[in-house]
């Protein structure tokens, strides 16, 4: 049986682009593609607020950003629950499919940035008893200068300590997904690699071999934002799904490019599907 793996940078409200244009489209891929979990990156407060968080809420259980009673800032009631909006990287996995082991949020050491973070969630398939761990995250996004290499890595090395920490832990292989700003040639990738980390585009049975990022959709003369299919390959990828740990087949790595996904973001939704074994 497989699990799907769904990383989606929704594109946060920065650029005149408002959440309520947008929200319907990703409820229609998610719907559509039907992931089990959901790693989201730039979910903004008016995120939070939208239909969209209203439709996750009924669908799936959100890990990393719920309010816990200690002063957190920018709580937010969604369906009965409270949440903290503070965390942009959201990790949602489905409901009645899992039992949950355990589930966290770290933010970025000395990172000028609170919304780059890795949020994760230790998962037992209620079905077939299989365990992982996944990781959702958010790396730093300059690239002025040397420094903000190392920063990326630094971010890196620290997702990565997580996900060996909780494969040794539980025994499972662990996934992380996200808008990783890294290229596959870049000091951060490089540093995964080295720790035994496996790019799930490079080792799928099936993969689609472009690139994740196709620029930011443009508004047209009928007021609506229209995204155009990247003409990049899988060099220019900056999203990525990767795995540490045994007991796993990748079977497919796919990046969505249907057109209302094109539509609502520069980055493409990624998904894998994961025979657990």
């Amino acid at each position: 049986m497989k699990t799907r793996i769904m990383t989606s940078n929704i594109w946060g409200d920065y650029f005149g682009n408002p959440v309520e244009e947008r929200a319907q489209n990703f409820i229609n891929i998610f719907s559509r593609y039907s992931p089990d979990v959901i790693g989201i990156q730039e979910a903004t407060t008016h995120w939070y607020k939208s239909e969209l968080f209203d439709w996750l809420t009924n669908n799936y259980y959100l890990a990393g950003s719920e309010y816990f009673a200690d002063g957190t800032a920018n709580k937010i009631k969604i369906n009965g629950e409270y949440f903290d909006s503070t965390n942009y990287t959201v990790l949602a996995y489905k409901k009645g499919k899992y039992e949950l082991y355990e589930k966290g949020m770290e933010r970025y050491f000395n990172t000028p940035d609170p919304s780059k973070v890795v949020t994760w969630a230790v998962l037992r398939d209620v079905e077939t008893d299989k365990v992982f761990g996944v990781c959702d995250t958010h790396l730093w996004w300059k690239y002025r200068n040397e420094d903000d290499h190392k920063l990326r890595a630094a971010n890196a090395r620290q997702m990565v300590n997580v996900m060996k920490h909780l494969s040794q832990k539980y025994g499972c292989p662990v996934f992380a997904m996200g808008d990783f700003n890294s290229l596959p040639d870049c000091e951060a990738y490089t540093l995964l690699r080295d720790e035994g980390v496996l790019d799930l585009q490079e080792v799928s049975e099936v993969t689609t071999d472009i690139s994740s990022y196709s620029g930011d959709p443009q508004r047209g003369d009928d007021g609506k934002l229209h995204g155009k299919p990247t003409t990049e390959d899988k060099s220019c990828s900056i999203d990525h799904i990767v795995a540490y740990g045994e007991g796993y087949i990748p079977k497919t790595y796919a990046i969505v490019t249907d057109q209302d996904a094109l539509d609502s973001s520069d980055h493409s939704p990624v998904y894998a599907d994961i025979e657990l074994v």
